[in-house]
Formats: structure tokens, sequence, C-alpha cells
């Protein structure tokens, strides 16, 4: 049952697809305008690798966070990009001195 209805939506995906690349491309790329909200929260979505309806899940505060970050702004996107290494660089520290990573390391040896 879920194909078929897929299937019979395709031809307006592509449609909706093919629309959003062009507008933005035009948009963005050619006339060289500013993003607007929608566009802002469209990014920061990418950037975080979320899909629309986890990002609708966030509260609202977190998705004002995440806003205020200003992650489409090419520069404040490296320096987060930088600061996530970090911390999962101290995250990782933190677990290799961990008895449990010990435990699984004896186990491992076994």
């Amino acid at each position: 049952d879920v194909i078929i209805f897929k299937i019979i939506l395709l031809p307006l995906d592509i449609i909706h697809f093919l629309w959003f690349n062009i507008r933005w491309i035009l948009m963005f790329r050619i006339l060289s305008k500013e993003y607007g909200p929608q566009e802002h929260v469209y990014i920061t979505r990418q950037v975080l690798r979320m899909r629309e309806d986890d990002w609708l899940n966030l509260q609202e505060e977190e998705r004002k966070e995440f806003l205020d970050l200003q992650l489409w702004d090419q520069e404040k996107l490296e320096e987060w990009q930088q600061q996530q290494m970090v911390a999962d660089e101290e995250k990782r520290r933190e677990f290799m001195q961990s008895n449990r990573y010990k435990k699984f390391k004896r186990f491992m040896k076994k």
C-alpha cells in the first residue's frame, strides 16, 4: 500500500525538489540575495544533519540556541565545527580513561 502512494507522489516530489533547487540557485547564487529566516533554519538543519521532523521535535530554546550560532555564516560554521571537534576529542579522552573502557580492553584481550 505504502509503495503505491510513494509511486503516485513521486512526480510531485520531483517537481518540489526541482523548484526548491532552481529557486535557491537563482536567489542566492545568481542574485546574491541575503538569506531569510526560513533559509537560516534550512541551512542550520543541513549543517546539523537533521530532518525537518527532528528539528521540529527540538525544544524552542534548543532551536533558538542553534540559530543564535549563525551557522549559515562560513566563519562561524568553521569555528563551531572546530569547537565540536575539540569537545569530541575531550569526550574520547575521558572515555579512554574510564573504568568501563579499561574493562572492555581487558575483556578483548582474553
